[in-house]
Order: structure tokens, then C-alpha cells, then sequence
């Protein structure tokens, strides 16, 4: 069994994955969505088309921020993709290029 940070890191791949996946789909029927001229039946149609396409985790709003290395999901530097207590360590210990402690 999985513990549950790797579960937490899987879930949030599997979801990018599936967000890359269908990016180009949803971008097409957001366009056919906003044409002005179309009556709102052929728009109804036009969702109810492509949404059967779509995996329930393909919504940007599933997309969460994880740490890659503690799979915490609170306080993630969108840079490093680690938290910031991992980020702390990591800098204290010299491992990340170009980040040193503040002192004055």
C-alpha cells in the first residue's frame, strides 16, 4: 500500500497528465461556447458533445500544488515545486544552486 504523501504526489500527476491531455479540448469548446451568433440549443448540444470527452480529472481547478518530496500540500513554492520547510532544509544543507540564508 501506498502511504499517503506518494498517493498524494500520484493523484497530483495523474491529474496534470490529464489536464495536458485535454487542454487543447477544452480551449475548443470554451471557443464554440462564446460564438455570439449560435442559438443556445446548438450550444447545448455543442457541451453535452464535448463534455463526454473530458475525464473527470481534466478541470485546471483539480490542479493542486505538492510538494515533490514531503507530498504537503500547504505553503509550495510554485518555483521549486518542494514546501517551504523542505525548501529551508534543502537551502540550509546548500543543495539548491544560487540560495544562500539572510544575515544583516
Amino acid at each position: 500500500m501506498y502511504n499517503s504523501k506518494i498517493r498524494r504526489i500520484v493523484k497530483d500527476y495523474n491529474v496534470r497528465v490529464n489536464f495536458n491531455k485535454s487542454e487543447f479540448n477544452w480551449m475548443l469548446m470554451k471557443y464554440n461556447m462564446s460564438l455570439y451568433f449560435l442559438k443556445k440549443k446548438y450550444k447545448n448540444k455543442i457541451f453535452f458533445k464535448y463534455m463526454k470527452k473530458f475525464h473527470v480529472n481534466s478541470s485546471m481547478c483539480r490542479i493542486n500544488s505538492v510538494c515533490l518530496i514531503s507530498g504537503r500540500a500547504h505553503w509550495v513554492l510554485r518555483r521549486f515545486r518542494i514546501s517551504r520547510m523542505t525548501f529551508h532544509q534543502l537551502a540550509d544543507f546548500g543543495f539548491i544552486n544560487g540560495v544562500r540564508r539572510s544575515s544583516w
